[in-house]
């Protein structure tokens, strides 16, 4: 059966939510996953500052519903070793290491988150025949703009100056006036601080600096002819649509900026949000679910997903 049996590699204990964390080999260094369930695979990149626990949500969700769910950090994240030079944290460069996983799973569904979107779609456009499709989720088709863009570049010198720990006390700091972030354990907020500051300083400048040069990729993905999905929040909408449809409109991307979106989409109504254990099957993605309720929903012994999608400590949560 596609993606069964245990993955190759070191198993270094339980991870977030039941999953297995392992330690993968691969041609540019290990590579930390998280591991759970047995048959057809899906795979999920993380994005900008996140780790593969922001999916441990899912996992077993997905496990339970005859699929094996794996997540990996991106080298420089969390218990994921990275290079010490910029140049390696381009969507191109990182699409390696993703590819390398693929390989193991016997061409996985494919799922990016944000910035893990933009390596998930170099890795398809560089190999479209490694995966089986991909999912977008909240992934513009191009280099941020707006405030995140702005508070990058008020970072940089932070950086520069005191490493990971002053970046992340001026990150703690903003955060202050958010009421999730008062909501959070400490438990949360300890894990938050431990996997940013295990993070790489030349991966938190090398992926800042590809967010804002990012080209739009959108021709070149399209021309791959993999099934295609793409989510995101629209006010309070979830917005989700397959490839196909006319896709001219511009619209605001999650990254602040006005530009066309990665894939032609539509408002999904409250019957059409996507249940967590359907969300990829054999080379489509269904979103077809129960109504919607807080956070996290079930539906038909599992989750969906609603409204805009926000990492903690061990979950992807609704705001």
């Amino acid at each position: 059966m596609a993606g069964s049996g245990p993955l190759p590699g070191r198993a270094d204990g339980l991870g977030q939510d039941g999953g297995v964390t392992r330690t993968l080999p691969t041609p540019d260094g290990p590579v930390a996953v998280l591991d759970a369930g047995d048959g057809p695979a899906v795979l999920f990149v993380p994005g900008y500052t996140g780790t593969k626990e922001d999916f441990g949500p899912l996992l077993p969700l997905l496990a339970d519903a005859g699929l094996r769910a794996v997540a990996m950090d991106l080298p420089g994240q969390y218990q994921t070793p990275g290079p010490d030079h910029l140049a390696a944290y381009t969507p191109d460069a990182l699409s390696r290491s993703v590819l390398a996983v693929a390989a193991r799973l016997d061409r996985p569904h494919l799922v990016g988150h944000s910035f893990g979107g933009l390596v998930s779609r170099a890795a398809v456009i560089a190999d479209p025949g490694a995966v089986r499709s991909l999912v977008l989720m909240g992934s513009g088709p191009a280099a941020i703009g707006g405030d995140r863009r702005e508070r990058m570049a008020a970072l940089e010198p932070v950086l520069r100056a005191g490493g990971m720990p002053a970046v992340y006390e001026a990150l703690e700091t903003i955060a202050a006036a958010d009421p999730e972030w008062a909501s959070m354990s400490a438990d949360q907020r300890a894990f938050l601080r431990t996997r940013f500051l295990a993070g790489s300083p030349a991966g938190l400048q090398g992926m800042g600096d590809a967010l804002r040069a990012e080209p739009d990729r959108t021709a070149e993905l399209a021309a791959t002819g993999l099934p295609l999905l793409a989510l995101r929040r629209a006010r309070r909408r979830l917005v989700a649509r397959g490839a196909g449809g006319d896709g001219g409109s511009a619209r605001r991307s999650h990254h602040g900026d006005r530009r066309r979106d990665p894939l032609p989409r539509r408002p999904a109504t409250r019957r059409d949000r996507p249940c967590a254990p359907r969300v990829l099957g054999d080379g489509a993605v269904l979103t077809r679910g129960a109504a919607a309720g807080p956070d996290v929903r079930r539906c038909r012994g599992g989750r969906t997903l609603g409204g805009r999608w926000t990492t903690t400590a061990t979950s992807v949560r609704r705001a």
